[in-house]
């Protein structure tokens, strides 16, 4: 954990792999995989303002091939509202669904709540807009929003996720 001034909640890199990270809430909580980390999966977790380096969802560098995927399913991710010039997604690979679905990473059945909504930034090999992403069919489940959760609304998030 990022307890240091960390630009993240969870700092996975330089080689990190086998992690799983899940049914957390996590204070700019992003996933990350970088510096030839892989095999790492991030589910469940609520990422509030989620960050890694800079505001996103999912940062991932340096594909690792389909036998060592990167993981992100299953998570509530919420964007500041108050900030601009982010990527929903910032994934370094080609954009080439016959590619994709090869399974270098995963990603599906997330809610993501960002400044914009659909026509959030995403980049994914190129610049494009999340929703144009979405329609390609490969993030399977996910939804985006451009209406962030009030304070309260997100504190209930945090309680529920808790079991408090």
């Amino acid at each position: 954990m990022g307890n240091y001034g960390a630009s993240m909640a969870v700092d996975n890199d330089d080689g990190s792999a086998y992690y799983d990270i899940h049914d957390s809430v996590a204070y700019g909580g992003g996933h990350k995989s970088n510096f030839g980390g892989h095999d790492k999966r991030t589910y469940n977790e609520l990422g509030i303002y989620a960050r890694v380096y800079y505001p996103t969802c999912f940062h991932f560098r340096e594909p690792s091939g389909p036998a060592h995927p990167e993981s992100y399913f299953n998570n509530t991710c919420i964007i500041d509202p108050t900030v601009t010039g982010f990527n929903v997604y910032d994934l370094a690979v080609e954009l080439d669904p016959s590619s994709l679905s090869n399974n270098t990473f995963r990603t599906s059945g997330n809610t993501i709540y960002a400044p914009g909504g659909a026509d959030a930034n995403a980049s994914i090999g190129t610049e494009m807009k999340f929703g144009d992403w979405l329609k390609l069919g490969l993030d399977k489940g996910t939804t985006i929003s451009g209406q962030t959760p009030s304070d309260a609304e997100i504190e209930a998030m945090a309680r529920t996720k808790l079991g408090l």
